[in-house]
């Protein structure tokens, strides 16, 4: 599970870099030089619908890391004498 949390930045930041890369000006301008035609709309709201699947990944990752951080802390904490227990 730990693998697969770790892989999910490492391919997220270059996507996004990516897509950022392409539609920025200087994407643009990549495009325009290679004589590429503006994207068919429906890759658009399919690549729209990609970056807000992110989006809501990267949240879930932070939300988990968090978590972890948590259980963490909570594990390193010391543990009183008796158990804790009342």
């Amino acid at each position: 599970m730990e693998d697969i949390v770790l892989l999910i930045p490492i391919l997220a930041v270059p996507s996004m870099a990516a897509v950022l890369i392409a539609f920025s000006p200087l994407g643009k301008a990549l495009a325009a030089r290679r004589g590429a035609a503006d994207p068919d709309p429906s890759l658009l709201v399919k690549l729209d619908e990609q970056e807000n699947r992110l989006i809501v990944a990267e949240d879930e990752i932070e939300k988990l890391r968090e978590r972890v951080e948590f259980t963490e802390r909570l594990l390193a904490a010391p543990v009183p004498p008796g158990g804790g227990e009342d």
